[in-house]
């Protein structure tokens, strides 16, 4: 969930989903338990697309970028070839709480 803020207050929430195909078996054990750290990355890619223009008012505008960005982080994490796709979908939006 990524607050949209506008003119200093948010403005609405939008929901972010992103999938991770892992190709080498022997390295899911390994990519599982590093769900938290993903999550973590995932989430700061997300907000550096905010700070880069890539997500504009809650809607991506630079899917690529955005991707890129998550798997240098997956590449820095696992090496590389470990993840092999990567799906980013735009789930919910929903408006702030007054």
């Amino acid at each position: 969930m990524v607050p949209v803020v506008n003119a200093g207050r948010i403005e609405k929430y939008t929901q972010v989903e992103v999938n991770l195909e892992v190709g080498d078996a022997l390295k899911l054990g390994e990519v599982q338990l590093s769900i938290p750290r993903l999550h973590d990355a995932i989430l700061t890619a997300i907000y550096k697309g905010v700070d880069e223009g890539w997500i504009v008012r809650g809607n991506i505008a630079n899917v690529p970028a955005l991707r890129r960005r998550i798997d240098d982080s997956v590449i820095a994490m696992f090496g590389k070839d470990v993840v092999t796709r990567i799906l980013i979908t735009p789930i919910a939006r929903q408006s702030s709480l007054q």
